[in-house]
Order: C-alpha cells, then sequence, then structure tokens
C-alpha cells in the first residue's frame, strides 16, 4: 500500500475513499455508439448528434455504493470539461467531505480536514482503492447515457428513442432509466447503475446543465 493511501484513508470509511476513485474522471472525447435496429432511427441520431454536441456539463445528484450488506450514499456535484473534471461530495448533512480536480493520469485531492494531496497518479489510486480493471475515462461517457469510444461493447439494447437501457463494455454492466427532460433532442438519464459481479455503483443525477457552447448553457 502506497504510503499517500495510508493517510488518506487514516480514521475513514474505506467506501468514503471508494467514492473518490469512482468519480474523479478523465476529459474525454464524446462519441456516439449507433442503436440497433428496434429503435426509431430518425429519433435515436437526433439523440447521437445531440449528446456529440455537449461540449461541457455539470450534474447535481448522489452517489451509492453497495457491496454485499454494505451500502453507503453521499451527496454529489460534478462538473465535466474537455479539460478538467471537478467532483465534490457531501454528507447527507450537506457538508462537504471532498473536493477532488483532474484527468486520466493525475488527480489533486482535498478533504474536509484541510489536507491536501497533488499529482495522484489515477492508475495507482484505483489499484488501492478497489483493484478492479475499471478505466478513470468511461465513467464520464457512462454517466450519460453513452459508451465509451475506446472500448467494444459486448451487449447493448436500447428504447424506442435510441435511448440506451442495458449495455456491457469493459466486463461492466450498466443499466439505465429515469431519462429526464429533451433538449435539443437529448435525454440524460437520471439513473445509472454500474455493476461489477457483487459490486454496484448507483448515480442519481436530480439537476443536469449542459453546454453546448461556452455561453450556451441548459438545464435540465
Amino acid at each position: 500500500m502506497r504510503a499517500w493511501w495510508g493517510a488518506f484513508c487514516g480514521g475513514r470509511s474505506g467506501w468514503v475513499c471508494l467514492a473518490v476513485f469512482c468519480l474523479v474522471l478523465s476529459a474525454c472525447t464524446m462519441r456516439s455508439v449507433p442503436p440497433d435496429d428496434t429503435a426509431d432511427l430518425t429519433l435515436s441520431q437526433e439523440h447521437y448528434n445531440g449528446l456529440a454536441a455537449i461540449k461541457s456539463w455539470r450534474m447535481h445528484g448522489k452517489v451509492a455504493v453497495k457491496q454485499d450488506d454494505q451500502v453507503w450514499q453521499l451527496g454529489l456535484r460534478w462538473r465535466h470539461s474537455e479539460a478538467e473534471d471537478v467532483v465534490q461530495l457531501f454528507d447527507l448533512m450537506g457538508r462537504q467531505l471532498l473536493d477532488a480536480r483532474g484527468n486520466q493520469r493525475f488527480m489533486d485531492i482535498r478533504d474536509n480536514r484541510g489536507r491536501h494531496y497533488r499529482n495522484v497518479p489515477t492508475a495507482d489510486f484505483i489499484a488501492d482503492l478497489i483493484g478492479r480493471p475499471i478505466r478513470p475515462a468511461s465513467l464520464s461517457s457512462w454517466v450519460m447515457g453513452q459508451a465509451w469510444s475506446q472500448a467494444t461493447v459486448e451487449v447493448i439494447a436500447v428504447d424506442e428513442r435510441g435511448r440506451i437501457v442495458r449495455m456491457q463494455q469493459s466486463g461492466w454492466t450498466i443499466h439505465y432509466s429515469d431519462y429526464q427532460q429533451q433538449l435539443h433532442g437529448v435525454a440524460m438519464p437520471g439513473r445509472v447503475v454500474c455493476e461489477l459481479g457483487d459490486f454496484q455503483l448507483t448515480i442519481l443525477s436530480h439537476e443536469w446543465q449542459l453546454c453546448l457552447h461556452d455561453s450556451e448553457c441548459y438545464s435540465v
């Protein structure tokens, strides 16, 4: 175990430490995987074109992790752009626990005790936290309701509008539901459940702000 990891998790639940890994992600180019033949092709193309047009976004909601009989839930604010992801986690009383900023190579983390961890390699962070093969870049695509462009999709199922309801990628099974109000043909998922064996990560979004350009942002 690396020294930074022992210091970071000292006196903390392992699940709180896990939350940081799950949510500090790399900026990535948004590319869409075409839907299958069961979807309305016009609606599908509109949806996927809309996803590709999104340049940055903000999401407010909750994140929950379940494994065996252990469950935790935290408040979540997540800001994504091509340059950086900023993730803030809160307890159920609304008190901020962590502020994490980074990309697929490194991250900087501040906790609520004022401790600051600089340039933590993302790959090391993943290995120390859960030891599971998940690429940081994939989750920023999955949470939007699309496959990560750099890996093969083994299984994909879509609804009549071409929105993904279930897919398998990189060993994970991802389920989507509660799609929210459309914006320029796009509907953002309100519930994303990522499963790997008995490990389950759920992201619930209460509010999305989507930016097609720096000065053109919409709330849904």
